[in-house]
Parts: C-alpha cells; sequence; structure tokens
C-alpha cells in the first residue's frame, strides 16, 4: 500500500491547541534525556499500578530491571522523538522507532514506544497532536503503517487510538497491540 501523500512538515512546527494555549512540536535533543526518562518511567508506573496495587518504590524498581535487562536509546539507530513544549515548559512526547515486522505485525511500521503528556498539560488535545505528527513523519519515511502497545486497563488512551483509527489487531494476556494503517 502506497502512503498517503501530506505536505512535508519541518522538524518544528507551532499549534494552537484548546483552550487558546500555543505548544511548538520540535525534535528531542540529547539535553532532554532526563525528560523522556521521566515520562517514559511515568507510563511505566501507571501501567504497573492499574495492574496491580504497588507503591512508586515498587513500581521504580520494575522499570528498572526492564531498562537495564533490555535498554532502549531514543536517540538510537531508528529512533526519533517529538516534544511538545510551550514557553514555560516541556509538556510531553511521543517516541518512535521504524521496525521491522514481528509479532502480529506483517510488514514494516513505525512503532510508538510512548506517548505521555504531563498531567498539568493534559486536556489540550497534545496527544492527538502528537498523533498527528508521529502519522506525517511515518508518511514522510515511507511507512504505510504505525503500530503501539497499550494495556488493556489503560480505557482513557485505548479510546483515544480507537477514535483516531487505530484498530486492535491482537490481544496477549493485558496487552492490547494496535494498528492504523496510513
Amino acid at each position: 500500500m502506497m502512503p498517503t501523500k501530506r505536505k512535508n512538515i519541518s522538524k518544528q512546527r507551532m499549534v494552537s491547541v484548546e483552550k487558546g494555549k500555543t505548544y511548538r512540536i520540535r525534535l528531542a535533543v540529547e539535553s532532554d534525556r532526563e525528560f523522556i526518562d521521566g515520562l517514559n518511567y511515568d507510563s511505566f508506573k501507571v501501567a504497573f499500578q492499574l495492574q496491580e496495587a504497588i507503591s512508586d518504590d515498587e513500581a521504580y524498581k520494575k522499570y528498572r530491571k526492564i531498562e537495564d535487562e533490555d535498554p532502549l536509546d531514543p536517540f538510537g539507530a531508528g529512533h526519533i522523538v517529538f516534544i511538545a513544549e510551550n514557553e514555560k515548559d516541556k509538556a510531553g512526547l511521543i517516541w518512535l522507532a521504524k521496525r521491522e515486522p514481528f509479532y502480529v505485525f506483517k510488514e514494516p511500521l513505525v512503532w510508538i514506544y510512548n506517548i505521555n503528556i504531563k498531567e498539568q498539560h493534559r486536556g489540550n488535545g497534545l496527544s492527538k497532536i502528537l498523533l498527528d505528527r508521529a502519522e506525517d513523519w511515518a508518511i514522510e519515511a515511507g511507512y504505510s503503517q504505525i503500530g503501539l502497545h497499550v494495556i488493556e486497563q489503560n480505557k482513557i488512551a485505548r479510546t483515544l487510538y480507537e477514535h483516531r483509527g487505530y484498530e486492535q489487531i491482537s490481544q496477549h494476556n493485558s496487552s492490547c497491540f494496535y494498528l492504523k494503517r496510513l
């Protein structure tokens, strides 16, 4: 399937979101690593705590174990992170990677490793804007599909993805796998 043509988008753009706020979407740089790691931990913590009653300390230990055993580098080959920020604060991110076929995904795709908006910036439509940016980047990179994984208990995220055209194509235990054709 050929990718849908969209206008070529620069690596940075300003967007106005709900409630009249303006954010900049830009590529992450090395100095963003601590921010990326913090939101990555936050995503894992939420997933762990939705599945079982554990403390923040226990969640952090589980996260560190996963990261230590199978580290991923957001600045590694084939990875890209977009940061949403306003004039005062980094607000959120989306972390993407080019992937070869795996599990139930039969074609190469762009994989969403993480999308997370800091709590004080939620409700402004940033997740939708970051998903749009991810899809544009995937098409620009020549991909015709984008996928992600989310736990079954994260109903807010699942609803967002489904409203944005992502289809659940598989489930294993509490892991839901989604795909969107571009």
